[in-house]
């Protein structure tokens, strides 16, 4: 059975070879900022910066996209692709990060941590083949994932479902102006494609 089209794609980074890979030094980014992202909730006030180093297993891969896949899922960003999302009215919140080759040298200042804060109950639960996690209120298995675009403002371009607020979903039309700009690093799936 064809699944109806949905409007809206599941931005994740793209571990292309071609770009490196992240990996995050401890107590630089400690459990609670990544928590923080996971939960879609305001970074600890302590949080200053986070450090991330070239995986040195892949020691040509040093190019960096903008949107950089790190190991830990933190979601590592360019100046470039935050300005484009600033522009575009996407309510997040930034924590910069420094990234280091795999030789401990500085490669680039101008990354940070993105956060986006928009977090919304807009998973239609009827027509969605969901199974929940039994010990918390998530969705641990999801078969079939239906947005109810009813429920969301026609001016909110990106926003974490609850129940599910390590995934971020974006407007198709957004998604559109995305890949227009070129940014690099990015994967925008369907969600009929997240959930194969």
């Amino acid at each position: 059975m064809t699944e109806p089209h949905q409007p809206f794609r599941v931005w994740r980074p793209n571990p292309h070879p071609r770009y490196c890979t992240l990996l995050t030094r401890f107590p630089s980014a400690p459990n609670s900022v990544w928590e923080s992202i996971a939960e879609a909730v305001p970074f600890p006030a302590h949080s200053d910066r986070v450090e991330f180093h070239m995986d040195p297993r892949y020691p040509h891969r040093r190019r960096l996209a903008d949107y950089c896949y790190s190991v830990n899922q933190f979601v590592v960003i360019s100046g470039r692709l935050r300005n484009f999302l600033d522009a575009h009215a996407v309510q997040a919140e930034y924590l910069p990060a420094r990234i280091y080759d795999g030789r401990g040298r500085l490669a680039s200042y101008d990354y940070m941590v993105a956060n986006v804060q928009t977090v919304l109950d807009v998973i239609d639960q009827e027509k969605s083949i969901i199974e929940f996690n039994p010990h918390a209120p998530r969705i641990q298995r999801a078969d079939r994932l239906v947005i109810d675009s009813d429920a969301i403002a026609v001016d909110i371009m990106a926003f974490r479902p609850r129940y599910l607020p390590e995934v971020l979903i974006v407007r198709e039309s957004f998604a559109n102006k995305l890949e227009s700009a070129r940014f690099t690093g990015l994967d925008l799936d369907t969600l009929t494609q997240f959930v194969e």
